[in-house]
């Protein structure tokens, strides 16, 4: 599985980029929601051009006592549906959930997420494949993308500035799907970013790291995982680098 990651990488590696910007937003009352294979394009929708899309929940402070669920969502994204072209604003508290067999984000960008970006639920099946490529996230106070459900995670060509983490597999999820869940990320840039990957090693998560620029804290934060909803215990830290050509977290 290792070597077949290695012979998938597409995509270009990003040291430096242009957020997109817009003055145009859209303000939802409720999730968009993208039915099961079909696409929400953007820039079909807008006429070519950026649009924002938020929920207009302003005033959220720190974020430290923000909840909400899957209908706080900008999009939600049903199994093998795509979400490409858009900008997600900071007046929301959850942005996309991606629920069932698989999706695909592309060229989408977080300005300011106040809790997770992507959370990923309610799939079974490991064979199952959960795409990000392009786009990026900044000033997430939580994980950028949760991983919560089976399933492969790969996130492709990102780039991820001043947040907590960028990939986390549940570490207190009632199901961990032992030996089930896995990331590959490459040609990813963090700048900033406290930690890159959290993952459960007594869970055999299996993370793949190639082609990533760091600059941060820490790279792998091993973890003991469990199903009783509690904090996971620190068992320590893997692939600790600036610049990581290949190096795997299991």
């Amino acid at each position: 599985m290792k070597l077949l990651f290695i012979f998938l990488l597409v995509g270009t590696f990003l040291t430096s980029l242009e957020w997109p910007s817009t003055t145009s937003t859209k303000v939802l009352t409720e999730p968009i929601r993208v039915e099961a294979g079909e696409t929400y394009d953007g820039f079909a929708e807008n006429g070519g051009k950026w649009v924002k899309y938020e929920r207009g929940i302003s005033g959220l402070g720190d974020c430290t006592n923000v909840n909400g669920g899957m209908n706080d969502a900008v999009f939600i994204l049903e199994s093998n549906s795509r979400l490409k072209n858009v900008i997600l604003g900071p007046n929301s508290i959850k942005y996309v959930y991606c629920i069932g067999e698989g999706c695909i984000i592309e060229n989408v960008w977080w300005e300011d997420s106040c809790r997770e970006a992507v959370i990923i639920e309610g799939s079974s099946k490991n064979t199952v494949k959960f795409r990000i490529t392009g786009g990026g996230a900044r000033n997430g106070r939580s994980n950028i993308v949760q991983h919560n459900s089976d399933g492969a995670v790969q996130i492709n060509s990102f780039y991820v500035e001043n947040s907590k983490q960028l990939y986390s597999s549940c570490e207190n999820c009632e199901t961990g799907y032992q030996g089930r869940r896995s990331a590959l990320i490459y040609k990813v840039t963090a700048s900033n970013v406290e930690t890159l990957v959290g993952y459960n090693a007594n869970y055999r998560d299996k993370i793949s790291l190639l082609d990533v620029k760091f600059t941060g804290k820490h790279v792998c934060k091993m973890l003991e995982g469990n199903n009783e909803g509690k904090e996971a215990r620190f068992l320590g830290y893997k692939c600790e680098s600036t610049s990581i050509s290949r190096c795997f977290c299991d």
